[in-house]
């Protein structure tokens, strides 16, 4: 395993043992303005298919599975939704999802909120791809956070 890997781990690692967040306010605000203008009256939507998404943060129901199912009620078939129309319990799931996909996708050698925004947009397998800095999502993402 190469150094750097190692160092990466550590320092992750690190950063969940003190029991900080890994995704700032100021991160969590801009991925929340870029999604839906920060629209705390956002329900959930169906855009086909499978493309269910809730909440001002607009968070599908595998995004917070992967997440950890934070709120999750047992028996609740409506606790996704009653989640991340909470903003608390949405950032919960945003924080959850980059604990578990965190990576470097702008490949600059540092995990930053725009990797966070690539992941949020993206997920973390496209993450990397040049097509979501085509997105008004993007745009609005960062009009608002300046790095």
């Amino acid at each position: 395993m190469s150094k750097l890997l190692i160092f990466w781990i550590v320092s992750v690692t690190a950063i969940f043992d003190n029991g900080q967040n890994l995704v700032s306010r100021e991160c969590l605000d801009c991925l929340c303005e870029a999604s839906s203008g920060c629209n705390l009256e956002t329900g959930c939507h169906n855009l086909g298919g499978s493309n269910y998404f809730c909440g001002p943060y607009v968070i599908s129901y595998s995004y917070w599975v992967d997440a950890g199912r934070p709120g999750e009620i047992p028996d609740n078939p409506l606790d996704f939704e009653s989640c991340l129309t909470n903003l608390q319990c949405a950032e919960t799931t945003v924080e959850g999802y980059m604990k578990k996909w965190t990576r470097d996708c702008d490949r600059n050698g540092q995990i930053s909120c725009n990797d966070f925004a690539r992941i949020h947009k993206a997920g973390p397998f496209g993450c990397n791809g040049t097509w979501v800095l085509t997105t008004d999502f993007w745009s609005i993402f960062k009009q608002c956070y300046l790095d």
